[in-house]
């Protein structure tokens, strides 16, 4: 019998710089969530989906997250985001749960 990989897998870990990483990967998208002081860097990278940065602002403004910083960019058919957020005293999330959050994100195509 042979072991199907999940569909998304998450995993958690700490960089050279004692910075927490979280990173959920998926068929769809790769999420890393990155603490850095007081705020945290989101990373998307998917193929192009319309509307796709605005369902991840959304997202993290149910989150009570203040975003601080967006960057979209896109290379042929890819599309990588870059947010960088303030840390609400609201969000009591994990880095792992924030990134299976906005992986969800990229379900609702």
């Amino acid at each position: 019998t042979s072991l199907e990989p999940s569909p998304t897998s998450s995993t958690s870990s700490v960089d050279n710089n004692n910075e927490l990483v979280a990173n959920s990967k998926s068929p769809v998208a790769d999420v890393e969530v990155k603490f850095s002081g007081p705020n945290l860097v989101l990373k998307t990278v998917s193929p192009r989906i319309p509307g796709q940065a605005l369902k991840i602002i959304s997202a993290l403004e149910e989150l009570s997250l203040e975003i601080l910083n967006v960057n979209i960019n896109t290379v042929d058919e890819t599309m990588l985001n870059s947010f960088t957020i303030k840390i609400g005293i609201e969000c009591q999330l994990s880095a792992e749960e924030l990134a299976q959050q906005i992986q969800q994100t990229f379900g609702h195509c």
